[in-house]
């Protein structure tokens, strides 16, 4: 796997970055510090979702809208004219 567009898990995230990212910036991130709380509190958190793709799905309207603090953030897509 050599693109983000190939990760399906968490696992998936950190072998791509593993490759990507120069080994003293992985290392520090992925290492955590002292007793390694914080890491576990995200691992544990991450634990609890899961990616599922979406695969035959109507993609003719894409809503790309997102609520923020009871906002609307829309996204504006580009237009396909094939």
């Amino acid at each position: 796997m050599s693109h983000l567009s190939d990760c399906h898990s968490i696992a998936d995230l950190r072998a791509l970055a593993k490759r990507k990212v120069p080994s003293v910036m992985f290392d520090y991130l992925h290492g955590g510090s002292e007793d390694e709380l914080t890491l576990r509190w995200n691992r544990d958190a991450f634990a609890q979702w899961e990616f599922v793709p979406r695969v035959l799905r109507n993609v003719e309207h894409i809503d790309l809208s997102t609520t923020v603090q009871d906002g609307k953030l829309v996204h504006r897509q580009a237009k396909n004219n094939s």
